[in-house]
């Protein structure tokens, strides 16, 4: 039986990431991270090399087909910077 998909930005993230580790095991994931904040050594290891490396913005350029939702974890967390 075919695993539901979902994706998760924000995935190398502290929040991201162990919700990656939660869930893993009963749904195939896609996981999304620019790596601006997060860092891959929070990601479990089967799924370092299939993290897609972006921007949310640029996420169009990405062909990501039948997913069941997200899990829309990116934001910046430092308030004076997103206040630039």
């Amino acid at each position: 039986m075919k695993k539901v998909k979902y994706l998760i930005t924000g995935s190398a993230g502290f929040i991201g990431s162990n919700l990656v580790k939660k869930i893993s095991n009963e749904y195939d994931l896609i996981l999304v991270d620019d790596l601006s904040k997060g860092s891959l050594k929070f990601v479990p290891k089967k799924y370092r090399k299939k993290l897609i490396k972006k921007k949310i913005q640029d996420l169009h350029k990405v062909n990501i087909k039948k997913l069941k939702g997200i899990f829309h974890l990116a934001a910046q967390s430092s308030v004076p910077f997103s206040l630039k």
